[in-house]
């Protein structure tokens, strides 16, 4: 968990650390991002699952938070090369990586930020999970976020 987050959420961190799970918190999003994808493959498994035991089809669209990426790439793998399924990233305006982010290297890895002058800017976002001011390295579609075009 991002340090930030931690302390945002210290009550939940606390009842979770007291019921015996042991919080890591990390100052950059490595590995978090990759984790959650990872994670986030199962969404996208059970989606195909209940569409095609209800129905037998694929859904016409599927919408998701972007943030970083990561919970997004799991939830559309699976309809990537589905020309029928509508794959729709929604970015929070105040932490819009993609749609607004400038090409930049931060820690290493060449990616999407929010910045000026190559200072990354604080991002602001109500929820935790998508105050984030970088998108991860790989979009759903499995290209580079670099190389990828995303709409507002």
């Amino acid at each position: 968990m991002g340090t930030d987050d931690a302390a945002k959420q210290k009550n939940g961190v606390h009842k979770t650390e007291k019921l015996g799970a042991t919080v890591l918190r990390a100052r950059c999003p490595y590995p978090i991002p990759g984790m959650t994808a990872t994670f986030q493959q199962r969404l996208g498994a059970e989606v195909t699952k209940q569409f095609q035991a209800k129905s037998k089809n694929q859904p016409d669209a599927l919408v998701a938070a972007i943030s970083t990426g990561t919970g997004v790439v799991g939830l559309f793998r699976p309809f990537i090369d589905s020309a029928g399924v509508r794959l729709v990233g929604v970015e929070n305006a105040g932490a819009s990586s993609l749609t607004n982010g400038q090409v930049g290297v931060l820690r290493g890895t060449k990616t999407l930020a929010l910045q000026n002058d190559g200072q990354v800017l604080d991002s602001h976002c109500i929820s935790p999970d998508l105050n984030i001011s970088v998108s991860v390295q790989k979009s759903p579609t499995g290209k580079s976020v670099v190389e990828s075009r995303y709409t507002p």
